[in-house]
């Protein structure tokens, strides 16, 4: 694992900590180097009309980035 991967696997165990929930996940996406968009696990998540009960951390990231990218390009 390089030093790059290992700075941002720290920056995620950091993050994790920040979740409310007993098991705590972080998830990021990376453009090399760099941190795009970072989340944690939240209890209740949705998404359009569906509901779920424990939102995953990969989950989240990538609807809240989605969500952020459209919000740029209109």
């Amino acid at each position: 694992m390089s030093l790059t991967q290992r700075n941002i696997v720290s920056k995620l165990i950091m993050l994790a900590k920040k979740s409310k929930l007993n098991r705590k996940h972080a998830a990021a996406i990376c453009q090399g180097s760099k941190i795009i968009y970072q989340n944690v696990n939240d209890n209740r998540t949705k998404f359009g009309r569906h509901y779920s009960i424990c939102g995953h951390s990969e989950m989240n990231c990538m609807h809240a980035f989605a969500k952020m990218r459209r919000r740029q390009c209109v």
